[in-house]
């Protein structure tokens, strides 16, 4: 996975998720894979979210790591626990048109 082109996104508040991209990523860095990490506010607009990860691609790596802050990421009137910041941090990562526009760019070789 070191040479794997990658853009992880979680929360901060996912208790489970948040911990295990953190213990991958570490091991990856370990083996030689470069990373551009990042901590972003879930509630940006998406000009921020556009600038955020165009700065991010800039760096040129395989794998971006992009985590949403802890408090930012879980709906209005919903629990904020690791199962709902899991769940909303999807609601958030579709709609960044950067992302997506570099995921479908991926090729398989």
């Amino acid at each position: 996975m070191v040479n794997c082109k990658m853009w992880i996104v979680v929360s901060q508040g996912d208790e489970m998720a948040y911990p295990g991209m953190n213990a991958i990523t570490d091991t990856l860095e370990k083996r030689g894979a470069k990373i551009t990490r990042a901590v972003w506010n879930g509630r940006a607009a998406a000009e921020e979210f556009s600038a955020d990860a165009n700065i991010m691609l800039s760096k040129g790596t395989k794998i971006n790591y992009t985590a949403l802050l802890r408090g930012s990421v879980v709906s209005p009137g919903m629990r904020d626990d690791g199962g709902s910041n899991h769940i909303c941090t999807w609601r958030i990562a579709y709609t960044i048109e950067v992302i997506r526009n570099w995921l479908f760019q991926q090729q398989k070789r």
